[in-house]
């Protein structure tokens, strides 16, 4: 099963942050960033909309909808909610 978004809407999947330092410290969940996600597609959005497939977006704390498939949690989000984008 594909799932697409749908309208203005976005597909997701949380980025697994490293849990330990190099140095092998270990980093608890409160201080993890929890809110980093991956594009993996797009539905039909507006052109001034900045971001692609494979772009890190940070979004609101307590949006979108999860969505279970097999092993893999995927989060759909409105395109507002999204508040900011890694860049190199």
């Amino acid at each position: 099963m594909k799932i697409k978004p749908i309208g203005k809407r976005i597909l997701a999947k949380k980025v697994i942050t490293e849990t330990k330092t190099v140095n092998g410290l270990y980093i608890p969940d409160s201080m993890q960033k929890r809110d980093r996600f991956e594009i993996i597609d797009i539905g039909d959005v507006d052109v001034l909309f900045k971001c692609k497939n494979g772009d890190i977006v940070y979004i609101e704390k307590y949006a979108g909808y999860e969505i279970t498939q097999g092993d893999q949690t995927y989060v759909v989000l409105k395109a507002d909610d999204i508040i900011a984008k890694e860049v190199e």
